[in-house]
């Protein structure tokens, strides 16, 4: 088998013609020409913040709901995929699993699917039939829909912290 050779692509200098030079968040020319990556929207720093709250709460349970190991680091894990905004934040849809029940195992969330929809079916099926309803539906948040999930989770994680 022939391997092709690496090949690096050179970023031009739409003003000059020569080779831009990496820069720390972009790239420059010494004409002067800079270019820089897109910063974080407003949105995105918003999906961040969400996603770590929700993963906190659905982690506050303290325990993996598998095996119920409570001395070993634990995961969030959506049932349904997190691509799916109306289920993202829903707490039907995660699971407080071991690193191991997570991912690392074999009968683990991501590498035995089956496995899991079976535990599932058998521990939790009112979750797996509400999650399984809402599926198909689709949705897209606002900078303001976020933020309002932003301060529910941020409240119910407040009030976990009383606890």
């Amino acid at each position: 088998m022939i391997k092709k050779p690496l090949t690096k692509k050179i970023k031009i200098c739409p003003e000059c013609g020569t080779p831009l030079i990496k820069a720390r968040i972009g790239f420059k020319c010494n004409c002067g020409y800079t270019w820089a990556r897109a910063k974080k929207t407003d949105k995105a720093k918003l999906i961040k913040a969400c996603d770590d709250l929700y993963s906190l709460i659905i982690r506050s349970l303290g325990h993996c709901e598998v095996c119920r190991r409570s001395d070993i680091q634990l995961n969030a894990h959506h049932i349904k995929t997190r691509a799916i905004m109306i289920l993202r934040y829903d707490f039907k849809n995660g699971v407080s699993l071991c690193v191991n029940h997570h991912d690392l195992q074999r009968q683990s969330a991501h590498k035995a699917q089956e496995w899991f929809k079976a535990w599932l079916i058998e521990h939790r099926p009112e979750d797996l039939a509400y999650v399984e309803s809402k599926s198909n539906i689709i949705a897209h948040y606002s900078v303001g829909d976020l933020q309002v999930i932003y301060q529910r989770l941020k409240e119910r994680y407040d009030e976990l912290q009383r606890f």
